[in-house]
């Protein structure tokens, strides 16, 4: 299947298929969501509540809690099983399932 995500303020997040139904209303966050990315059947969302999000598109089910900035969570993006996340707190971190990394940006 192909999706498309939106998140939005209020910290919702909704997958729709591509006919424009919605499959999932994703809730978790508890402040706006600031970004989102899709890679295999997973979804990464980030927001003001400094955390990172893995859900399942298959099931719209929360897989994973990512916690690491100390700030709010600007932006992500992945590849795979690796994903990259920038925060207020100026540092851009590397995910995987089983490690992270920290790189602090002057």
């Amino acid at each position: 299947d192909q999706y498309i995500v939106s998140g939005d303020r209020a910290a919702t997040i909704l997958v729709w298929i591509m006919t424009g139904e919605c499959k999932f209303q994703l809730c978790a966050h508890t402040s706006a969501v600031n970004s989102l990315t899709l890679t295999r059947q997973r979804c990464f969302s980030c927001g003001g509540d400094r955390t990172i999000r893995m859900w399942s598109l298959n099931t719209g089910k929360l897989l994973k809690t990512l916690r690491g900035h100390n700030d709010t969570v600007r932006a992500i993006d992945a590849y795979n099983d690796i994903m990259i996340s920038g925060g207020g707190d100026k540092t851009v971190q590397i995910w995987n399932a089983t490690y992270r990394d920290d790189i602090t940006l002057d």
